[in-house]
């Protein structure tokens, strides 16, 4: 092991432990040897902020950040300031340098009229190439980007933290500017079920945040994690003054709910990053009414859905009654039969609240299964299960009807 690294091993120890002054002396040792090193010079501000010494935590972050800024690490450079802002409200130079960040890192789309608009500059700067768009922020005009940022709370957490459990309200969203967080969710027997895990630059929360459900998942962080946080309230406070942000969060937050109903469904596990994408820009959301039939046993299917917020209920029809199969949430499909098959619909669907649904035609799903034949192996299972929960559902029924005295 290196010498440096002997050194930040030593500091995370007496991190870990409490030791302030040991383990501050320890990575300012480090960064004598790799002064190139940002992480370490936080560290060291970290390590001041936790001894109260205001003054030096803020000249060890304000260092880092405007090399972050100056290299164009939009999201780390945000978490940064915003932090020394937080220990420092009147620390000069700190809203200038956020609005340079925009001019040069963020705002130069390729809209010559919106460049001009925003004073930015329409060629690359100091002979570097375009730069590549920052999710959301991308979006926004200056002054929306300002408003945004300013509303923003920078949060460090610790390791092995919980940062949202599932069936919370989701009043914020969070972004990640440093560190690695697990999502998760648990199943029927409570066990922990591992969907995904995010890292720099990833969002979570939006979900809950913008659909006004409950969480879905749970997310705790793996390392030190630092996070920005936008609250639901401030959200609202920006609209007030900038109104097109609402529009701007909309579709960011559609984009991100396609992505992700893609990227947890078992269905489509075969698909990668590009391939996800490319299914994504082919769906077609639905917004349904409360009460209305979604789909109709007996009718001919093309289409298959993914319910993005609310609640469906599965039923078949059987001598005149009504037989209720599954309710189905987020995440979850149905429809799939139908267009497999090339047969009728199996069961009819019901809207049991205000329901948000994603589309998908039938082509699309064949262009998918032409490319990835395990697909339909996939949904084969599932058609096969739901097929034997059918006539689970109708021999319970008939039993009920023989108790009953009705046969």
């Amino acid at each position: 092991m290196s010498e440096i690294s002997k050194l930040k091993d030593s500091g995370a120890k007496h991190m870990s432990k409490g030791n302030w002054e040991k383990a501050c002396s320890a990575y300012k040792e480090a960064l004598d040897l790799d002064p190139r090193d940002l992480h370490i010079g936080l560290k060291i501000g970290d390590c001041y902020r936790k001894m109260s010494n205001i003054k030096m935590a803020v000249k060890y972050y304000d260092k880092v950040a405007q090399i972050y800024s100056k290299e164009g690490f939009v999201v780390k450079a945000i978490a940064v300031n915003k932090l020394i802002l937080k220990m420092d409200k009147s620390h000069p130079g700190i809203e200038e340098r956020l609005s340079e960040l925009y001019d040069e890192k963020i705002g130069r789309v390729d809209d010559p009229i919106l460049r001009m608009k925003e004073g930015v500059a329409q060629t690359p700067v100091d002979g570097q190439g375009e730069l590549p768009r920052t999710e959301l922020f991308s979006d926004l005009t200056h002054e929306e980007f300002m408003a945004v940022v300013s509303k923003m709370e920078s949060i460090n957490v610790s390791p092995d933290t919980m940062i949202i459990n599932e069936g919370d309200e989701g009043d914020s969203i969070f972004l990640i500017a440093s560190g690695n967080v697990r999502v998760f969710r648990f199943d029927e027997n409570d066990n922990e079920t591992w969907i995904l895990n995010l890292t720099e630059g990833s969002f979570f929360g939006e979900f809950g945040f913008f659909s006004e459900e409950k969480r879905q998942v749970s997310v705790k962080s793996e390392t030190d994690v630092t996070l920005l946080e936008l609250s639901k309230r401030d959200v609202d406070t920006i609209i007030k003054e900038h109104p097109r942000v609402k529009d701007v969060l909309f579709e960011f937050y559609k984009k991100r709910v396609l992505d992700t109903l893609v990227a947890i469904s078992p269905i489509f596990s075969p698909l990668n990053v590009e391939e996800r994408a490319h299914l994504v820009s082919s769906f077609v959301p639905k917004g349904i009414k409360k009460g209305t039939v979604i789909i109709k046993e007996n009718d001919l299917g093309t289409k298959m859905y993914f319910v993005r917020t609310g609640v469906v209920e599965v039923t078949t029809e059987k001598d005149g009654n009504i037989i209720s199969l599954a309710k189905l949430g987020p995440g979850d499909f149905f429809g799939e039969v139908s267009v497999i098959t090339e047969k009728p619909r199996t069961a009819s669907v019901t809207a049991l609240t205000k329901v948000n649904l994603v589309e998908i035609a039938k082509e699309d799903i064949d262009e998918e299964i032409m490319s990835h034949p395990e697909i339909l192996e996939i949904l084969n299972q599932y058609i096969q299960k739901r097929v034997e929960n059918t006539i689970a559902a109708i021999m319970q029924y008939k039993n009920r009807k023989t108790e009953s005295g009705l046969v």
